[in-house]
């Protein structure tokens, strides 16, 4: 635990948590929820997504599925997207791993291009480009 981190504090904040798996993973309310049902998915360990056990994915994905489903049952009209910048510069805390999960409606193709329009075009695409994003991905 690093006591300067606010996701390793957040699960002793029991107001804010909605499900835990045996200490090991927690689902909690972030202080700042972008919309009602918003709910973030992490270890209780401060580490890193390469650095978790499979114990500790599996209680995080348990958790994943435990909420997408609820969000389901509660918000039918806006199903969730699962989503995490962990890791990355673009994560509020990168050292900790999350997941955020967000009722928000549509597919993942509406959902990007309100973000933006360029990103997604619904192109099939050749073989052979298939395979060279494969093949970048693999290298």
């Amino acid at each position: 635990m690093n006591k300067n981190c606010g996701l390793c504090i957040a699960p002793r904040e029991v107001y804010r948590v909605v499900q835990s798996i045996d200490s090991i993973a927690y689902a909690i309310i972030p202080i700042t929820p972008m919309i009602e049902g918003h709910t973030m998915v992490l270890p209780a360990a401060h580490k890193q997504m390469k650095d978790l056990s499979a114990v500790e994915m599996l209680a995080i994905n348990q958790l994943l599925v435990y909420v997408k489903e609820k969000l389901v049952e509660l918000y039918p009209s806006r199903p969730p997207l699962i989503a995490t910048h962990s890791d990355t510069s673009h994560a509020s805390i990168p050292e900790h791993f999350h997941y955020h999960i967000i009722p928000c409606g549509g597919n993942l193709e509406k959902i990007m291009s309100k973000y933006n329009p360029s990103i997604y075009k619904k192109e099939h695409q050749n073989c052979e480009e298939l395979e060279r994003r494969a093949v970048l991905l693999k290298s």
